[in-house]
């Protein structure tokens, strides 16, 4: 061993960042080649493995690593040797600056790719601590901001970290303003803003109380810092592909918090009506309610309306199929020209309706049909049959001109059925 890889190990072993940069710098093309090699080995057989060093001065990451950049003839090795098990869990201990003069001085041009290689290995149980540090050498180097699962699933760790060692601060308007700070600190939000809306689960995440998240993005939206439509979009977007409840509970919220205007929910109506039909209960009724706003405000399409209610009707849920049947009857009355049309669909569906449902609905129809005349109680009447006798009975009564409340009819017996 030369004396030079004994003075190098020798500050690597004492965690002598400084020195260990003088040193390599004046080393030659064919001692560079001996020395990384040297290098690699003393990795593998060196430090303990798996465990966190508390201070860059214990650790021996920051000496490794500037040894690394100033030796490596790749980005590639440099990452492999930086993720090596002696070296990973001290990536929070990085030194950005060293790293940036090191590459600089030695006239390499690989670092911004040294920094996107760290940055998709970023662990997905990591808190935000290697995170920051692989960022600010992703910004200090100039590299293009990375998009991938784990690099924004770390930068939605490190906004939800802590700001201070008890946590955040209790009132809401105050964890607005700091993770609005958070949030334009850096080129990462207009970067990253919009895989929030594409990686599956991350809501769960996104949710995290104490943080506000929603609100500042609303705010940033609220100043012109955040494109509004990009986020309404996103959200609806993201609840259009589905995934679990707890993982859409903020998108939902985010899109009620920036309160869209009419002029912007009418732009979107096609979406409301895709998570009426196919959303899970919840997102179902969050795609419903905005459209009986729509309907409320004038400014939905009774075609569409027309078109998709047999699917909203044909869902099982009861809350879905509740709200579903006031929506219709609701276009009923405004819209008079359809009104029949509107009607017709939710009798043609009333045998289909969950029977806690039924009822109502029937309530609705009924008093629609006397509005609307003997056409619609005529068509009730054909369909009937379907429906269960008590009901059945109501619809006989009312085409008579004989009205009868529920509690006037008999009671049905209720029979047990025996699995065949």
């Amino acid at each position: 061993m030369s004396i030079q890889t004994e003075t190098l190990f020798r500050h690597l072993t004492g965690h002598h960042i400084g020195s260990t940069a003088a040193l390599l710098t004046r080393v030659s093309a064919e001692e560079r080649e001996t020395l990384a090699e040297q290098l690699s080995q003393h990795v593998r057989r060196e430090g303990p493995e798996g465990r966190r060093s508390g201070s860059p001065l214990t650790s021996p990451l920051p000496a490794a690593a500037v040894a690394a950049v100033a030796l490596m003839p790749s980005a590639a090795e440099a990452a492999a040797l930086l993720t090596r098990p002696s070296l990973r869990p001290d990536w929070s201990h990085l030194p950005v600056e060293r790293l940036v003069s090191t590459a600089a001085r030695r006239g390499v041009s690989w670092l911004p790719d040294l920094a996107v290689r760290m940055a998709a290995e970023i662990r997905p149980g990591d808190l935000g601590q290697e995170w920051r540090s692989v960022a600010r050498l992703v910004t200090a180097c100039a590299a293009t901001v990375p998009d991938d699962v784990r690099f924004v699933t770390g930068w939605v760790a490190w906004l939800l970290s802590p700001t201070r060692l008890w946590g955040w601060p209790s009132d809401e308007n105050w964890q607005v303003v700091l993770m609005s700070q958070r949030l334009v600190d850096g080129p990462y939000l207009s970067a990253l803003l919009p895989q929030l809306f594409r990686i599956p689960g991350l809501g769960v995440l996104l949710s995290s109380k104490g943080a506000a998240l929603a609100p500042s993005l609303a705010t940033l939206a609220a100043t012109g810092q955040v494109d509004r439509a990009q986020l309404l979009d996103g959200c609806l977007d993201r609840l259009r592909q589905g995934d679990r409840p707890a993982a859409l509970r903020f998108f939902t919220t985010l899109h009620d918090l920036l309160s869209p205007t009419d002029d912007e929910r009418a732009a979107r109506a096609g979406d409301y009506v895709a998570l009426a039909e196919n959303g899970d209960p919840r997102t179902a009724r969050f795609g419903l309610r905005h459209l009986h706003g729509l309907l409320r405000s004038t400014r939905l399409d009774p075609e569409l309306l027309l078109e998709h209610a047999p699917r909203f009707l044909a869902r099982s849920e009861n809350t879905v199929s509740r709200d579903s049947v006031h929506l219709l009857d609701l276009a009923a009355c405004q819209n008079p020209a359809q009104a029949r049309a509107f009607v017709g669909i939710l009798i043609d569906h009333l045998a289909i309706l969950p029977p806690t449902v039924q009822d109502q609905a029937l309530d609705l129809v009924l008093v629609q049909a006397r509005r609307l005349g003997p056409q619609v109680m005529d068509l009730l009447a054909r369909s009937a049959s379907a429906l269960p006798p008590g009901l059945q009975e109501r619809v006989h009564h009312e085409r008579l001109g004989t009205r009868v409340t529920r509690s006037d009819l008999p009671t049905e017996p209720v029979t047990e059925q025996v699995a065949g």
